[in-house]
C-alpha cells in the first residue's frame, strides 16, 4: 500500500510538474532536492503518477540536459506513442554519450550525468566501469576529483580518434543536418549537438565536391567517416587544441604523392574556418584520416586493374601471403588471380596503416572470429609471418578483413570443384599441340576438367565418332516412330 507520506509527495510532484506550463523545465536533481528525496525516488514517483498525468490530458516530457516538464496533449487526446524526448538510451549508447561528455571542455558530476541520461546513480556507476575500460584501450585516462567532477584526458591525437570512432560508426544525412531538427534522439542528434556551431553541411558539400572532381568513387561509409573527421578536427582547433607533432606518413607506393596533394587541397579549403588547418601536423592528420577512411583506394580506374609499376610490391606481398597460407590450406590458391588482386588492394594500405599506427575498426570482427575461427587462425599466422618480413604488426581488425578475402577464395574453390565440366579435348595438329592447348584452357577456364586430349586422326576417336553417329541415328529413328 502507498503510505500517506508517499501519496502527499507524489501530489506535490504533480503540482510541481503542472507549474512547468509557464515556467522552465526542472531537472530530476532539483526536484529531488525540493522534495528532500533521492533522484531515484523521483523517477519511481514519475512512473507511479503517469496515469494521473494522462488523466489530466497532459503529456510528460523528458529530455537529456534539459529536464522534465508537462504539456497539453494535442487535440486533448492522450498519445501512447513514444515522443522524441522519451528516447531511452541502451547501455552502449549511454557509454558513448558519457565518453563524449567526459572529453568535452567542461567537467561533469556523476549526478549530473545520471540526470542527463535519465538513469539512477548506481546504473551510471556501472556504466562508468565500461567507460574506463574503453578509455584505457584507446590510450585515454579517466580522472575524478571531489568538488570538481569527472573527466577524461589524453593526447590530442587520441582524443580526436575517440570522437571519430564514436561518431563515424553511424551514417548521417548531411543534407538535413540541423541541431534543432525534429529527428529522434539518436546518434545523429548527439552529433548535431556536438557540432552545433560547426558548418557541417558546408563542410560535407565541400568534401563531396572534391571527391567528384577527383574522380573518386563514392563509398558511403568512407565519405561519412571523413566528414566526421573534418568536423571533429575543426571543433578541436576552434577550442585551441592542436596536434603539436606527428610521425610522417610513409608510403610504399607513388600513391602517397596523390594522397598528400589531396590533403593539402582539403586543408586549403578548410582554412576559411580555421587557419591552423594548414599547419604541417594538421595536414598529416588529414592524410591519416584519408588513409583510415580508405578514400584513396576508391580512386576511379576504368579498367579496375592495379597500376603496373606502383603496385608491384603489393602484388608480391599478396603472393607471399598466399604462400604462407598454403602451408595450412594446401597448394590451391596461388593461381587465383581474383584473390591476388583483392589481397594486393587491401595489404598495401593495411601495411601503411600499421606503419602509421592507425587501427582500423572492423565491425564484423567478432562475427568473423566466431563463424570462421579456423580460417581466422590460419590468416593470423600468415599475417604474423608477413609482418615479421615487413617489420610491422597487423591488428586483429585487419586480419579479419584478410580472412574475408581468403574465405571468398575458399568458397570459389569449392564451387569450381563441384561444378567442373568434364570435356574431351580434340586437336587437329597433334597431341603435343593438344596438351599445350589444354594448359592454356585450364588457366583461362578453371571450371572445366579436361579428361583427355586426343588428336583428330586418332583411331579411337574415329571409332568413337562412328559409334556416337550410330547412336544419334537410332535415337532419331526411335523419336520419329514414337511421333507416328
Amino acid at each position: 500500500m502507498i503510505s500517506i507520506i508517499e501519496n502527499e509527495r507524489r501530489q506535490q510532484l504533480l503540482k510541481s510538474l503542472e507549474s512547468t506550463f509557464s515556467d522552465a523545465p526542472i531537472t530530476v536533481a532539483k526536484m529531488a532536492a525540493l522534495l528532500n528525496v533521492s533522484a531515484r525516488t523521483i523517477r519511481y514517483d514519475l512512473d507511479s503518477i503517469k496515469d494521473e498525468i494522462e488523466a489530466k490530458g497532459l503529456v510528460l516530457h523528458k529530455k537529456s540536459r534539459k529536464g522534465i516538464w508537462v504539456e497539453r496533449a494535442k487535440n486533448n487526446s492522450i498519445s501512447n506513442k513514444t515522443t522524441d524526448n522519451d528516447y531511452v538510451f541502451n547501455r552502449k549508447e549511454r557509454c558513448e554519450q558519457i565518453i563524449i561528455t567526459l572529453l568535452d571542455e567542461q567537467k561533469s558530476s556523476i549526478d549530473e550525468l545520471a540526470d542527463q541520461l535519465m538513469v539512477s546513480r548506481n546504473t551510471l556507476l556501472s556504466d562508468l566501469k565500461d567507460v574506463q575500460e574503453t578509455l584505457k584501450k584507446r590510450h585515454l585516462k579517466y580522472a575524478s576529483k571531489r568538488g570538481s567532477g569527472i573527466w577524461a584526458y589524453g593526447s590530442e591525437q587520441d582524443i580526436r580518434d575517440m570522437f571519430i570512432h564514436i561518431f563515424a560508426k553511424y551514417t548521417y544525412d548531411f543534407r538535413k543536418f540541423e541541431p534543432r531538427a525534429a529527428v529522434p534522439f539518436d546518434m545523429q542528434k548527439i552529433f548535431c549537438q556536438y557540432a552545433a556551431k560547426i558548418p557541417v553541411q558546408q563542410i560535407a558539400m565541400f568534401f563531396l565536391n572534391i571527391v567528384r572532381q577527383k574522380g573518386i568513387l563514392e563509398n558511403n561509409m568512407s565519405i561519412n567517416r571523413m566528414i566526421c573527421a573534418l568536423v571533429v578536427q575543426l571543433k578541436r582547433l576552434q577550442y585551441g587544441h592542436r596536434i603539436s607533432s606527428t610521425k610522417n606518413v610513409d608510403f610504399l607506393s607513388d600513391e602517397g604523392e596523390w594522397l598528400e596533394k589531396l590533403s593539402n587541397e582539403i586543408a586549403a579549403g578548410m582554412k576559411i574556418y580555421e587557419r591552423s588547418f594548414c599547419q604541417k601536423a594538421e595536414i598529416q592528420f588529414i592524410m591519416k584520416e584519408l588513409l583510415h577512411s580508405r578514400i584513396y583506394l576508391l580512386e576511379n580506374n576504368a579498367e579496375q586493374h592495379l597500376p603496373n609499376d606502383s603496385n608491384l610490391k603489393a602484388i608480391d606481398m599478396a603472393k607471399s601471403f598466399i604462400k604462407y597460407v598454403q602451408v595450412w590450406l594446401g597448394d590451391i590458391y596461388i593461381d587465383d588471380d581474383e584473390l591476388i588482386y583483392n589481397l594486393a588492394m587491401h595489404l598495401q594500405p593495411a601495411i601503411e596503416r600499421a606503419h602509421c599506427g592507425i587501427v582500423l575498426t572492423n565491425p564484423l570482427l567478432m562475427q568473423i572470429q566466431t563463424q570462421y575461427s579456423n580460417l581466422f587462425m590460419v590468416t593470423r599466422r600468415a599475417a604474423e609471418q608477413l609482418g615479421e618480413k615487413m617489420h610491422i604488426k597487423l591488428s586483429e581488425d585487419e586480419i579479419g578483413y584478410l580472412t574475408i578475402h581468403l574465405g571468398a577464395a575458399v568458397e570459389r574453390h569449392k564451387i569450381r570443384r563441384v561444378k567442373k565440366l568434364s570435356v574431351l579435348l580434340v586437336c587437329g595438329n597433334g597431341v603435343g599441340t593438344a596438351n599445350l592447348l589444354a594448359t592454356t584452357l585450364k588457366s583461362r577456364m578453371p571450371y572445366i576438367y579436361i579428361k583427355k586430349s586426343m588428336d583428330s586422326g586418332d583411331e579411337k576417336l574415329i571409332n568413337l565418332s562412328k559409334a556416337m553417329y550410330w547412336y544419334s541415328q537410332k535415337a532419331m529413328e526411335y523419336s520419329m516412330t514414337e511421333n507416328r
